[in-house]
Formats: C-alpha cells, sequence, structure tokens
C-alpha cells in the first residue's frame, strides 16, 4: 500500500518542481524585459514580456506588464522606420566615393540598412512635405539640398550606438555633417 501512495506523491512532487520551474523563467524573463527596456533595447524587451506571459499565462493580468508592452510597442511603432543617424554629404563627390562609405556604414555593427537619398529624391521629399506652401517651394532647388544617406539600426537606437555612427561618419571626408535622430526619453 506504501508504495500505490509513493508513486502519485512522487508524480504531483514532480509536476509541482516542474510549474515552479516555469514560473521562475517566466519571472526572469520579466526582469530581463525590464532590463531591456532600461536599456533602450525596445525590441528584446517586447519579445521577453511575450515569452514570460507564454510560460506564466497568469503574467497577462499583470498591469504593470501590460503597461510595458503597450508603451513599448507604441515607441517601437513611433520610431521603427525612422533613421537612427542622417549623414549629409558635400556637393561634387563622385558615386565611387559614395558607394564606398554607404557600404562601410553598412558593415557597423548594428546597422540593419543604409539609404542614399540623392538630391532629386531630397527635393521630391521636400516638395511632398511642403506641398501646402508655397512661398517655401519656390525658394529651393534641388541644387541647395544636399545628397544624404539615411541610417537605420536593428532595434531604435542608443545614443552610443548614433555616437558611434555619428564619429565613424564623420572621419570621412565626403560628409558634410552627421545628425543623430531624436530618441525616446528614458522612463
Amino acid at each position: 500500500k506504501k508504495k500505490s501512495i509513493v508513486i502519485p506523491l512522487l508524480i504531483i512532487g514532480l509536476l509541482l518542481v516542474g510549474i515552479y520551474s516555469l514560473k521562475l523563467t517566466a519571472d526572469k524573463k520579466y526582469r530581463e524585459g525590464n532590463s531591456f527596456l532600461s536599456n533602450h533595447k525596445y525590441s528584446q524587451a517586447l519579445n521577453s514580456y511575450h515569452t514570460a506571459e507564454k510560460l506564466w499565462p497568469p503574467l497577462k493580468k499583470d498591469t504593470i506588464l501590460k503597461q510595458n508592452e503597450t508603451s513599448t510597442q507604441a515607441i517601437i511603432e513611433m520610431y521603427k522606420d525612422k533613421p537612427a543617424v542622417t549623414v549629409f554629404l558635400k556637393d561634387g563627390i563622385s558615386q565611387a566615393d559614395t558607394d564606398r562609405l554607404v557600404a562601410d556604414l553598412q558593415k557597423l555593427p548594428d546597422v540593419k540598412s543604409v539609404k542614399l537619398i540623392t538630391k532629386e529624391d531630397a527635393l521630391r521629399k521636400y516638395t511632398e512635405t511642403n506641398k501646402n506652401e508655397p512661398q517655401l517651394l519656390e525658394l529651393v532647388t534641388k541644387d541647395i539640398l544636399p545628397a544624404s544617406i539615411d541610417v537605420y539600426t536593428v532595434d531604435i537606437p542608443t545614443e552610443e550606438q548614433q555616437i558611434t555612427i555619428v564619429n565613424f561618419a564623420q572621419k570621412n571626408s565626403i560628409v558634410q555633417q552627421a545628425i543623430k535622430q531624436i530618441l525616446p526619453t528614458p522612463r
């Protein structure tokens, strides 16, 4: 009779240990998400929060987790299509020099993509943005606007990533100026 009681108790004990292990792992993912969030690694934070909820479904009712998820998702949506840095190029540079800089920027850590904006592209964008301001449109031609390169990072950039890109770009002789995108403020 004792054997028949011991086996179910062992099974229950193993189940409880397994459940407790899931809870501990979910809590760890939750804390990891908070750490990513405080370090401006928004996509990683969101992934950690989602993993925590999958491991421990009662976390879906945690109001702080929900607030963090909602604000993180809003930040990602707001900044996902914006460049981390815009690099303005000097006039009269060769296509080979431009292509080399584009390739070099693409090789930097955490850079997802780069996009060359020609003078013509810049004029089209300026015209579209200011289509209801005829006085502004009269004053600007493609010769006034510089070509530029938009640099996009894998996640919303940290200030350190932006500084790395800006410093790298400004060492190049064809660069007029490199400007950081305004980042979301820390919570």
